[in-house]
C-alpha cells in the first residue's frame, strides 16, 4: 500500500517546540549550577571557618497537595586572604546541615571576588544536578523525535 502524505500543520510543530525549548532550558540551568558548584571546588579559596548561625530555610509548594521543605543555611565566619574576617552564606542549603551548630568548625571554598557566598567542603548536588540535566535532555530528546516525525510526514 502507498504511504499518504500528510502535511503537518503549526499545531504538530507545538509538542515539539515546547519539549525542545523545556528541554533546553532544563539542561543549561543544571550545567550551569553545575559549573559554579565547580567552580569554588577548582579556583575558590580554601579555609577554616566558624558557624555563626544556621538558617531554617522552609519552602511552600503550591498543588493539591500543599507540602513545605525545610533546608538549613549556614552562615560561616572566616579569615580571607587579605586577613580580613568575612561573613558568608552556604552556595546550598541542604537538610544535612541540620545539624550544624554554632561554634562549629567547617572547611569552606570562596571565591576572592565574591566573598559573599561558600561552599562547605563535601557539599556537593551533583547527583541533583545529573538528574535535572537528564529530565532535560529526554526533554530534549523526544522534541527531536517529534520533529524527525513531523518531517517524515
Amino acid at each position: 500500500m502507498a504511504r499518504r502524505n500528510k502535511r503537518t500543520t503549526l499545531a504538530d510543530w507545538i509538542p515539539a517546540i515546547i519539549c525542545i525549548l523545556v528541554g533546553s532550558g532544563v539542561l543549561f540551568l543544571g550545567n550551569l549550577a553545575n559549573q559554579k558548584e565547580n567552580l569554588f571546588i577548582e579556583h575558590g579559596q580554601q579555609t577554616e571557618a566558624s558557624v555563626i548561625e544556621v538558617k531554617r530555610v522552609s519552602k511552600r509548594s503550591g498543588g493539591k497537595r500543599k507540602r513545605t521543605t525545610t533546608s538549613y543555611c549556614p552562615i560561616v565566619s572566616f579569615t580571607n586572604a587579605e586577613g580580613q574576617l568575612q561573613q558568608a552564606s552556604s552556595l546550598l542549603s541542604t537538610k544535612a546541615h541540620k545539624s550544624l551548630k554554632p561554634g562549629d568548625k567547617v572547611t569552606i571554598y570562596y571565591m576572592p571576588e565574591n566573598k559573599e557566598e561558600v561552599l562547605l567542603q563535601g557539599d556537593s548536588n551533583s547527583d541533583s544536578y545529573f538528574m535535572i540535566m537528564l529530565v532535560g535532555g529526554i526533554f530534549t530528546a523526544l522534541g527531536g523525535g517529534i520533529t524527525i516525525r513531523n518531517i517524515r510526514k
